[in-house]
């Protein structure tokens, strides 16, 4: 974790990237994607943001079809950007430790907030669901 949140290349990262704080063009719209909700706007490197999105607002098919392509092209952009000393594979490695901050943090705000009701079953059965088949997709556990 002291890798993602202090060891260069460091970004600003939005902390709760997820589909519900995306608002997407519709066809009149000049902007393709406005990102809503930074109260929790931190420095960090970016895969931390790629993990939260991917693993929980993604379907776990539509993830893994998705997700190697999606990590090289943005380390690919981050380089492309004069980002030296960090390829796909640190990339990778970034992500995958950061798929541990999604469902721990889901977890800790639901046990921390006894009176949630709004979202309790589709935190469980969908999100929580979908951050931990991506760990286990990604070899946090071990093999």
């Amino acid at each position: 974790m002291q890798r993602l949140f202090y060891e260069p290349p460091l970004t600003v990262i939005h902390h709760d990237f997820q589909a519900d704080n995306l608002l997407f063009r519709q066809a009149s719209d000049s902007v393709p994607l406005v990102v809503i909700d930074w109260q929790m706007l931190v420095r960090g490197r970016g895969p931390v943001d790629l993990a939260y999105l991917l693993s929980g607002s993604m379907d776990p098919a539509d993830r893994r079809r998705h997700e190697l392509d999606l990590l090289t092209r943005y380390a690919a952009e981050l380089e492309a950007a004069g980002v030296r000393d960090y390829d796909a594979v640190q990339c990778l490695e970034d992500y995958r430790a950061a798929l541990l901050l999604p469902p721990a943090r889901l977890a800790l705000a639901v046990a921390y907030t006894p009176h949630m009701t709004a979202h309790r079953g589709a935190f469980w059965d969908v999100l929580f669901q979908r951050q931990i088949r991506a760990l286990i997709d990604n070899g946090a556990f071990g093999s």
